[in-house]
């Protein structure tokens, strides 16, 4: 990798990146677009525990990190945070998605 301070997000006016996991391009497309629908990202943000039947885990996964709640950091991460980019890891993660690391 480079420097730290080459990761650093000039300014938060410009949108952060996803990083590339390997096989997950068509998810990171599809979650900038969706991000990119302030309504959908403001309501994504408003779910709370008890509104989705998100029990924490997909059928058949050995996952037991909410999808819903992974959308929401990554998105926050996407809005509010500090690098260039925001890691998609823990979301393909939650939705036990093969990403080929």
């Amino acid at each position: 990798g480079g420097a730290p301070a080459d990761l650093r997000r000039l300014a938060r006016t410009h949108p952060a990146g996803l990083k590339n996991l390997g096989n997950t391009c068509y998810v990171n497309a599809v979650l900038q677009c969706l991000f990119a629908i302030p309504t959908f990202r403001a309501a994504v943000y408003r779910l709370g525990p008890g509104d989705t039947r998100d029990e924490g885990q997909l059928p058949g996964s050995h996952a037991t990190v909410s999808p819903v709640k992974e959308l929401r950091r990554l998105f926050a991460s996407l809005q509010c945070g500090g690098r260039r980019f925001a890691d998609p890891a823990r979301f393909a993660d939650s939705l036990a998605l093969e990403t080929g690391t």
